[in-house]
């Protein structure tokens, strides 16, 4: 509706045709307003996410900022060791995201690059940073948690995760969400990101603000104080 308005202003601003549009546009009831999880994750999804999927589109690359890529390491135990300095337990666990093994078979490592939108527009000599994402579609087609599903609309939020809107994810592309891990950071050359698969594209409003959720992650203050109310490091 804000975009339409936006539209309708820039290219009727003396509102000649606002009669017609008042008879189009009519009061929805406010139980009717949420919108069926399918339509916010198709609509969402065609708003943030760009798949390049007409032969006339431009190709995803890997190195692009926003570039949602797939987990390009077979061995993915090791590889989150190494690279992370956690286990796939550990994703596991509550205190981390929380998921149960079957659930985890739904699910969809990624990679997601970031950075600033001039960087990529003018490239620099460097590593490349990308974050560890994981895709996770709802175990329920409604979003909720019936029969325990650990995967659903409320689904808490960890304070290392950022999490993007309802989107198609997963293997099926179903409604569900993109989690970041902003503690899971990886710097690769460029030449190294070459056979690295892009599945899609975060748009620039979406990886500028995962990017800048990421920078005020990592820019946290903590001090310790002595002889105050509850006085302990904080971050």
């Amino acid at each position: 509706m804000p975009i339409l308005a936006d539209r309708i202003m820039e290219h009727d601003p003396q509102g000649v045709a606002a009669d017609v549009w008042n008879d189009a546009l009519t009061d929805i009831p406010e139980a009717e307003k949420r919108a069926p999880l399918a339509v916010e994750a198709a609509v969402n999804s065609a708003i943030h996410l760009s798949y390049a999927r007409t032969a006339n589109s431009i190709s995803i690359e890997a190195s692009d900022l926003g570039a949602v890529v797939e987990y390009p390491f077979e061995d993915i135990d090791q590889s989150l060791r190494d690279r992370f300095g956690i286990t796939r337990e550990l994703l596991f666990d509550n205190q981390f995201f929380g998921v149960t093994d079957a659930e985890w078979e739904q699910c969809e490592l990624r990679l997601v690059q970031i950075g600033a939108a001039c960087d990529h527009a003018q490239p620099k000599e460097g590593n490349l940073l990308y974050l560890l994402g994981l895709e996770w579609p709802y175990k329920n087609a409604d979003g909720s948690r019936a029969n325990g599903a650990a995967l659903h609309h409320n689904k808490s939020q960890r304070p290392q995760e950022w999490r993007s809107p309802v989107v198609a994810a997963g293997r099926e592309r179903k409604p569900g969400r993109i989690s970041v891990f902003l503690g899971c950071l990886l710097g690769v050359n460029r030449a190294a990101t070459a056979d690295w698969n892009a599945v899609y594209r975060m748009r620039e409003e979406l990886i500028s603000k995962l990017t800048q959720e990421y920078a005020r992650h990592i820019s946290r203050p903590g001090i310790v104080t002595l002889g105050a109310p509850g006085g302990t490091a904080s971050g």
